[in-house]
This record gives C-alpha cells, structure tokens and sequence, in this order.
C-alpha cells in the first residue's frame, strides 16, 4: 500500500509545475494567491506543507486546511490529497468514509489515481466498504483507459477469472498486452505471466506454446514464477 501511495503522492508533487525555484519568495507568493482563494493553488500550498518543500515547514494540519479550501472548489488533485489525508489520519482523525467520499469527488472527474484506488477499495473490501467486484472493475475500467497499467492488469485478472465481469479471456488478453507496456517490472511481469497462461491453453488466443514460453521467460526475468499470484502483489501495496 505505501509504495502505491508513495508514488501517488509524488506524481502530485510534480504536477504542481508552476516553474518557480524553491526560493522562499516562491512559497509567499503562493500563500497570497492561495488567500485570494486560487484552488490550485491552494492545492499546491498544501503538498508543500504536507511535503515540507519550496521552503514550507511540514505540517500536516496546515496541509489539511489547504486541501480542503481546494476540494471545496471541486479541485480534483486537492480531493485526492484530502482522501489520502483522512485514509492516513494525518492532519485529521482517520476516517475511512470521509477518505472514500472525497476519493469518489476526485475520481468522477476522472483523476486517474483516485479511479485506480478506488479500484483497490472495492477489490478487496478497504477503508470499512463493502467488496463489490463490479464496482472494482468499473472503476479500473475507466483508469485503464486512461492509461494506468496497474488498474489494466487488475481489470484483466478480473476477465480472466470472471469475478465483477463476464469471464471473457479474448478481452483479457487485450487488456494484459496493454499492462505489459507498464515501465514498471513487476506489472509487466504480472501481464506476461498471465499472456503466458492463456497462450498455454489456448484461452482468448490460439493455443500457441512457443509464444507461452516467450512471455513465461519475460515474466521470470521481471522476477515472476507459478508461485506468484496477482494477488500476492496487491497485498503489499
């Protein structure tokens, strides 16, 4: 989980890209538009807080009260903070419903983390919900078509086994090919285990065992063996 969040957390942080040096004037200049209530960048001041960047001292209450100006304007990345917030309790009692709420607001104006994390939620039953595969699968869905590799993989392990969707092995193969571009090792190794399954036995694919090896040897050098599951990897993030 923390490797995820970790990830999630710095992706924001370099989105501010407001182009300014970590001098102290640029930290003041983005307090007077924050108090003249600009969203982003009241979003901004609070990844500096929660941070401790551009010259802020870390201060996750401060980081909660930016968050929160932003997100009551509907500013996508401040509700993704603030959902993150309230999920870690920092800056604010821990509250899994709150964090789960203010994740959907992100989510439905198609920040594509918060989609993808909402994915999780629903995968496996976090944050005091409910496990609804169907509602896991929509929301992987549309961060796959955004492009997120993790949520494809998921979304493909899904079709594979038939859990929230339709058993459709022909789709899943498409969605794994898509997963396997992932930069990342241990999601492209995740999508050529399963392509090699499939090409095994012939599942969405011709059966095809030159093919099967190929992909098996890919996912053994990206550090994958039949001893590891999709769901193996999904409890450590």
């Amino acid at each position: 989980m923390k490797r995820l969040k970790v990830l999630m957390m710095l992706l924001a942080v370099v989105g501010i890209a407001f182009g300014q040096t970590s001098d102290t004037w640029f930290l003041e200049e983005l307090k007077m538009k924050a108090d003249l209530g600009d969203a982003q960048s009241q979003w901004a001041l609070g990844v500096c807080y929660r941070e401790g960047i551009e010259g802020a001292m870390q201060d996750d209450k401060l980081a909660v009260h930016w968050f929160m100006k932003s997100a009551e304007q509907g500013h996508a990345k401040a509700q993704y903070c603030l959902g993150m917030c309230y999920e870690d309790g920092k800056g604010v009692a821990r509250d899994g419903s709150e964090a789960v709420q203010w994740y959907v607001k992100a989510a439905v104006q198609g920040h594509v983390d918060a989609q993808t994390w909402l994915g999780f939620i629903y995968l496996d039953g976090r944050l005091g919900q409910p496990q609804v595969l169907e509602a896991a699968a929509a929301w992987f869905e549309k961060a796959g078509k955004q492009g997120n590799n993790m949520a494809q993989l998921c979304l493909g392990k899904l079709y594979y086994e038939g859990k929230g969707v339709a058993c459709d092995y022909k789709r899943a193969v498409s969605i794994f090919e898509a997963a396997l571009k992932s930069e990342q090792a241990y999601v492209s190794g995740a999508a050529a285990f399963y392509l090699s399954k499939c090409y095994r036995f012939g599942r969405g694919v011709p059966q095809d065992i030159a093919k099967a090896d190929a992909f098996q040897k890919e996912a053994l050098e990206k550090g994958w063996d039949e001893a590891k599951s999709l769901d193996d990897l999904l409890k450590d993030l």
